[in-house]
């Protein structure tokens, strides 16, 4: 990694948390992308909404990110969330 490519992945990842702390949850889906930039983890996510009394798949979970994103922090949770499988493989 060169000083340009980690300036870039700073302001990236600045940008995350920033949109992630600020994140309006207005809807279900949104209240999913928001769990999921939190946790990184679509298990928790699951364990966390189902333990508030809403009655939710992994899957449908999966779903939801994998829509195509509506605004910026879905977009970059998405981007994520295919990398990190992909990594995987």
């Amino acid at each position: 990694m060169n000083i340009d490519k980690a300036k870039r992945t700073i302001e990236e990842l600045t940008k995350y948390v920033c949109l992630t702390e600020n994140y309006s949850v207005d809807t279900f889906e949104k209240r999913v992308i928001r769990e999921y930039a939190l946790s990184g983890s679509i298990a928790k996510v699951t364990n966390k909404l189902n333990s508030e009394g809403y009655t939710i798949k992994q899957s449908e979970i999966s779903t939801i990110l994998h829509s195509k994103p509506n605004d910026e922090l879905h977009k970059m949770v998405r981007r994520y969330l295919k990398a990190k499988i992909k990594h995987r493989y």
